[in-house]
Formats: C-alpha cells, sequence, structure tokens
C-alpha cells in the first residue's frame, strides 16, 4: 500500500484495512490540511480494491484524533483558505461514511471536536474505558463543519445533540448510554472486540453492512412549535454568548434541513462563516495567548506535593479541590466549623454536575484532610492563606503563618485586594510572599494572576504551580486590586450607581447580557456575595479614593448575603433565582435608563480602568489585559477586550458617544 508521511495503511487479516493515524513530529493528532489529504488520499485509494472493512486508529497513546488546533484554524486567513479546509474535512468524513464495506473507529483516549465528526462517520466505534470525547469548538461559538452535527442529530436527535455539546468532556460510559459508541471495553480488549464484530459478519448470512440506528421523534409537537421551544431553551443549553452563536446555527440549520442530506451541506457552510465570526475568531486568540503564557513552564517535580490551605471560604476550597485534583495532598484549617461544613456538600455537588466517576471521586476525597488546630502548616510544601479579604488580620496571620513554616515552604496568599507589601510588612523575610489569586471559582476561568518580590526563580516556582494545577498563570504588578479586581469592581460599581439613579436591577442585567457581557452584574454581585464584594469595595476605597455604593452598604446592613443565603439583590430558592412576585417588588424602579446611555457607561468605565491599569504598569502586555477583561468583567468577546475595542473604534474612526 501506498506511503505517507502522517499515516500508516496496511491490510489485517481477512481483507481488513487497518488505517493508523500518527502525525509526525506532534504528541497528538492535529487535523492539519496536509493529514486531512492523506485521509482523503487513503480513505478514496481502498474503495473500490474488494475490501471487507476498515478499521480507523490512533498510533499515539492515550489519544485518538484532537481536531484542527488554534494554531491551523488561525492559519486560515482568508475566506477561501476556510473554505478549502472546511470542505475538505467534509469531504474526508463523507467519503468514510459512504465506504461499501464496515467501518470501525477504536477509541482509545481522548477524541476532540473534528476528531470526533471522523469517528462518527465510521458505522461503530469502539472505545476503551479511558476514553474520552469532549467537542469543545460549541463552546467557542463554532463547530466543525465535517457532518458530525447532522449525523449526531440523526442519532440521537436535535435536544439530546445540544445537551451533548454543551456538556463539555463525556466519558466513554456516557456515550454508551447515549447509544454513541456501540462496545466500552478494556483497552486490551478492544482488538479482540473489533475480531469478533467482523467475524460476526462473515457468518452472517445477510452481509448487508451494519447500518446505524437513527432517531425517530415520536413527538406529536408541530416542527415550528418545537423550534420555539428549543429556542426559548436556548439560555439554559447555551451558558454564554459563545455557546448561544453555535447553537443558534445548529437550531437555524436543523429547522430548515432536519436531517436531509442537504443538511451535510448546509452544516459546512455554516461552520465555514462561524468560523469567520469575530467571537470565534477571538477565542482562538485567546487560546493562543494561553499557549503563550504557559510555553516553558514545566510543572512542579515530585518532591513538593503537599499544600496546606489556611481559609475554608469559597476561594479556599476552591483551590483544595484544584490541588486534590492534580495530585497534591491537601490540609485545609479554619477555625469557622460552618464553612469547613461546607467542603463536602461542595465537592458532592461538583461530582454530580461534571459526571466524575466514582473512583476518581474517592481519590479526590481522599487527597483533602482537615487538619485541627493547624497541626500541618510545619509540613507543608507549599502555604496558601485564602482568608476574608481583611488586611490588618491577613497581615497578622502570614507573620505567624512565617514563623510556623519550614524555612523552604512557599507562602502564598490569595488576596485579590492588598498589595504583596502592605500584606508582609511584619514578616521577617517580606520577599518569602508572593501572589496566587485563581478569579472566583463563579467566572469558571483557568486564570491565575500571580505576582512576586521575590524575584525571577521564586516566580518561575510560582508558575510552574499554577501549570501543575491547570491553571494559565499572568504576572501582574503587585498593586491594590492588581488587574482583575479592578476591573470587576468599576463594572460591578457603576452598575449599581445607574441602579441608585433608580434605574432597575434587571433591566440593567438585561441591557448587559444583550450588548455581549458574559455575566449579569447584580447576578454576579450575588454570587460573589454582598458582604465579600462589599469588603473588596472598601478595600479600593481606602487605598484608591473610590466612592462605595450606598446600595451595596444598604444590603449588607439589611442581612443580605446573596446567592448562598438565598437573598441578594435577589431571591434565591435551592440556588436558583426566582422570577416571581418577590424579585418584582424588590427591583422595581420608577425610570428607564436608555439602552444605549448603560452600554455608553459600562464600555467606558471598562475602558478607562483598562488603559489605566496598563498606563501604571499593573501589567506589561495588552493581550493579557484584554484577556483578565474578558474573564473578570465578562467584556463582550466579539469585541476582542477593551483595548482591542479602543482600537478598532479608533481605527474606523469613532467614539463611544452615541
Amino acid at each position: 500500500m501506498s506511503q505517507f508521511q502522517h499515516l500508516t495503511l496496511s491490510q489485517g487479516a481477512h481483507e481488513i484495512v487497518l488505517l493508523r493515524i500518527d502525525v509526525k513530529d506532534s504528541p497528538t493528532n492535529i487535523l492539519s490540511l496536509a493529514v486531512l489529504k492523506e485521509i482523503n488520499e487513503a480513505v478514496g485509494g481502498i474503495r473500490d480494491q474488494g475490501f471487507k472493512g476498515l478499521v480507523i486508529s490512533s498510533a499515539k497513546p492515550n489519544h485518538f484524533i484532537q481536531g484542527a488546533d488554534t494554531a491551523t484554524l488561525l492559519s486560515l486567513k482568508t475566506p477561501q483558505a476556510v473554505d478549502a479546509y472546511i470542505n475538505l474535512g467534509s469531504q474526508v468524513c463523507r467519503r468514510i461514511a459512504e465506504l461499501p464495506f464496515p467501518t470501525v473507529a477504536l477509541i482509545e483516549g481522548s477524541c476532540l471536536n473534528s476528531g470526533w465528526d471522523i469517528a462518527l462517520s465510521c458505522q461503530r466505534r469502539v472505545a476503551s474505558y479511558e476514553a474520552t470525547v469532549n467537542y469543545d469548538y460549541f463552546q467557542q461559538g463554532y463547530y466543525s463543519g465535517f457532518g458530525g452535527i447532522t449525523r449526531l442529530i440523526t442519532r440521537i436527535g436535535l435536544r439530546d445533540t445540544l445537551r451533548f455539546l454543551s456538556k463539555g468532556e463525556q466519558t466513554a460510559e456516557q456515550l454508551k448510554a447515549l447509544s454513541l459508541v456501540d462496545h466500552r471495553t478494556p483497552s486490551y480488549q478492544t482488538q479482540a472486540v473489533i475480531d469478533q464484530f467482523f467475524q460476526h459478519l462473515r457468518e452472517s448470512e445477510n452481509t448487508t453492512p451494519y447500518v446505524a440506528k437513527t432517531h425517530r421523534s415520536n413527538s406529536l409537537i408541530p416542527r415550528h412549535l418545537l423550534l420555539l421551544a428549543l429556542k426559548k431553551q436556548d439560555a439554559c443549553l447555551a451558558k454564554s454568548p459563545s455557546e448561544q452563536q453555535a447553537c443558534a446555527s445548529i437550531i437555524d440549520t436543523w429547522s430548515e434541513y432536519n436531517i436531509s442530506e442537504d443538511a451535510y451541506l448546509a452544516e459546512t457552510k455554516s461552520a465555514i462563516k462561524l468560523l469567520q465570526s469575530p467571537l470565534t475568531q477571538y477565542h482562538l486568540k485567546l487560546t493562543q495567548l494561553k499557549q503563550r503564557l504557559n510555553a516553558g513552564t514545566k510543572r512542579l517535580d515530585g518532591g513538593i506535593n503537599r499544600v496546606h490551605i489556611i481559609g475554608c471560604g469559597s476561594m479556599g476550597r476552591y483551590i483544595a479541590r484544584l490541588c486534590a485534583q492534580n495530585g497534591f495532598i491537601v490540609t485545609l484549617y479554619d477555625t469557622r466549623n460552618s464553612a469547613l461544613e461546607k467542603l463536602l456538600p461542595e465537592l458532592n455537588q461538583y461530582f454530580t454536575q461534571q459526571n466524575i466517576a466514582q473512583t476518581e471521586r474517592q481519590r479526590i476525597t481522599d487527597n483533602i484532610n482537615l487538619s485541627p488546630e493547624n497541626y500541618s502548616l510545619p509540613h507543608a510544601d507549599i502555604v496558601i492563606e485564602a482568608t476574608p479579604e481583611v488586611c490588618l488580620a491577613k497581615a497578622s496571620l502570614l507573620k505567624d503563618i512565617e514563623s510556623s513554616a519550614k524555612d523552604t515552604a512557599l507562602l502564598l496568599t490569595s488576596t485579590s485586594c492588598f498589595p504583596l507589601e502592605e500584606l508582609s510588612k511584619n514578616m521577617q523575610t517580606p520577599s518569602r510572599l508572593a501572589l496566587f489569586n485563581p478569579y472566583n471559582p463563579c467566572f469558571k476561568s483557568d486564570l491565575v494572576e500571580v505576582s512576586t518580590t521575590g524575584g525571577n526563580q521564586h516566580l518561575a516556582t510560582i508558575q510552574s504551580f499554577a501549570k501543575s494545577l491547570s491553571l494559565t498563570p499572568a504576572k501582574v504588578k503587585s498593586a491594590t486590586g492588581y488587574l482583575g479586581t479592578r476591573l470587576m469592581m468599576v463594572f460591578l460599581t457603576e452598575s449599581m450607581l445607574i441602579h441608585q439613579a433608580r434605574n432597575s436591577i434587571i433591566s440593567i442585567d438585561k441591557q448587559a447580557l444583550k450588548m455581549g457581557m458574559c455575566h449579569a452584574p447584580f447576578e454576579l454581585i450575588d454570587e460573589i456575595g454582598i458582604t465579600e464584594c462589599l469588603r473588596i469595595a472598601e478595600a479600593l476605597a481606602d487605598r484608591r479614593g473610590i466612592d462605595v455604593p450606598n446600595i451595596l452598604i444598604q444590603k449588607h446592613e439589611q442581612g443580605l448575603v446573596g446567592k448562598r443565603s438565598g437573598s441578594g439583590f435577589y431571591r434565591y430558592k435551592n440556588g436558583v433565582k426566582q422570577d416571581g412576585l418577590l424579585n418584582n417588588k424588590l427591583t422595581t424602579s420608577t425610570n428607564k435608563i436608555k439602552v444605549s446611555v448603560t452600554e455608553q457607561r459600562l464600555i467606558e468605565k471598562i475602558i478607562n480602568e483598562a488603559r489605566a491599569c496598563l498606563k501604571e504598569g499593573i501589567v506589561e502586555d495588552e493581550d493579557i489585559l484584554d484577556l483578565v477583561a474578558t474573564m473578570t468583567t465578562g467584556f463582550p468577546m466579539q469585541h476582542g477586550g477593551p483595548l482591542n475595542y479602543l482600537k478598532a473604534l479608533k481605527a474606523a474612526n469613532k467614539t463611544l458617544t452615541k
């Protein structure tokens, strides 16, 4: 058979063709244009050669096919290049699907994005127990356009397809439950299962190739009403503007073409359009930036594995879970039993939401232990202070930590407000203290702000710790509010000032989302917590001369805490915001601010604060600032961050003034 650079094509027993993908000079199988061309040539060459079957597998350990990576997609500079790439991928999958003999995808390890399209184009899929599938293109606002979406809808229906895409990574067990893989088996038995499948076909009197089951809706609801219902459900299925963009495109294509042959062509055309959208392009650039920030950083070596966390609030529990997931032995100390009691229920909730396997749940839980009387502090390799934002209390605690911790221990604070110089002033060696601030868990961000006054080697160790937790470190200057908190609070403060002018919080939240913000400001305040927001606002006010909104003080004095207690700016029941009469009374206003004024005020404030942070040297890179602003304020991704948006306005000779 022909020789290829990125795959091998060989003939196995009983005239079965084995296509093993092994992309040259890459740890994973990335579907570049060159790789797609080789697969296309290989599949086209075996079609009429009298073979009895095809097995597509990977030569990479623990990886099936990754799909196109960020560099490949960003290299498609012109509409013609995008068109050529997506149409070629569509042709490859169509050729596989139309082969006149049975085809099997053998999925061992991770399968990502357009790799899943190739697997779906096969008639059967065999997955190892360790196999996972993640179609995270959807979270970035697009899909590959290779026909996989239409094949998914054909297999499980539109509603379940949208649910599947919105869930993120899925295990082989979950895929089997959805009938998306035909066999789930230990890795050492995968080949035996495939051999058994082809043997069954040879022995069968009916030699008609296997045809996958198709989804048949027995719903009596007319299609146009079902479409309306799905679009109303869009907000539940799609959690961000990016997902909403992809979700809307899928629904529109289905509404016009259903699962007809024309649907495959329509999927390809819509994918070409999505990939060139500003939202998707910015997502790709963000991913590339994160890769740049992680470049050259290695994980911590095995000698550093004990992490002691002081403070079991939401941040302490979040860091504890991250550390335990990534193999660290974690101990937690807090004087508040009420905080410690929340740890296990919160872990179980996370396990359920993420569909974590029972063995993995047990491993993570076993890695976390409570430390009565702070006994574990002297033995820790890394000590993290994660107490509430009270400066004097933190400074006093850090002095005690330094005196008890071993000399080689890494001392970190998760503060989002106070400069390192202020917190370390009572320490014998102030340069030991460093910032390690993962953004509030509600942001679902993989960024962490890091800062140190202890030199480059100290910084490198902290960056390695971040990478060990699968976080991307963003280096910032030690200053009040650092970067993320300053940008976030100017957004929240301006929203509260608009509300104080007697404008409804519901209308402000709706308008913020409508203009493309990822976070509704008042829901975000309730999520973080009113007390925590007030502490941050007061810290910034004392050090930067910024007024604290009266409404925030009033809510705190009324004893309102936020989402966790059931009442804040909104009311909640079992963690779910209530949209009934109580909230209407709570948020009634007499004025209706113009939509354009709300947008202008919020965008202007964020842009001005971003420019100030850059001028003060809080961060050296404009791209990093835009990335942080997008994560913390939810700045509209289609604008590419506040500074990028400002550049675009200047280039077009426009201003923010309406």
